[in-house]
C-alpha cells in the first residue's frame, strides 16, 4: 500500500505562506501569514500601500478542484 499523499515539511518558495484555517457554524475562517517580499522570483513582492486582487483554494483531498473564492482584495493594515 502506498499513502495518497505524502506528509512533509514544505521548504523553499512553498514554505513561504503560513496558513491555519478554521470551521466554525458552516463557514471558514482561515489566517494566511507571509513576509511582504519573500526573495523568492516566483512570488509577488507585496507593497504595504497597494491593494491586491487575489483568490484563495482549499483543496480537501476528494479530488475536487473547483473550490475557490472569486476575486477579493487584500489590502494591509496600517499599524
Amino acid at each position: 500500500k502506498l499513502p495518497g499523499y505524502l506528509i512533509r515539511k514544505p521548504s523553499g518558495s512553498a514554505a513561504d505562506v503560513l496558513a491555519k484555517g478554521q470551521w466554525e457554524k458552516g463557514r471558514w475562517t482561515v489566517e494566511l501569514s507571509r513576509k511582504l517580499n519573500t526573495g523568492h522570483a516566483d512570488d509577488t513582492a507585496f507593497e504595504s500601500t497597494r491593494r491586491y486582487g487575489m483568490a484563495i483554494s482549499l483543496q480537501d483531498q476528494s479530488g475536487d478542484m473547483d473550490k475557490a473564492s472569486p476575486v477579493i482584495q487584500l489590502s494591509f493594515d496600517k499599524k
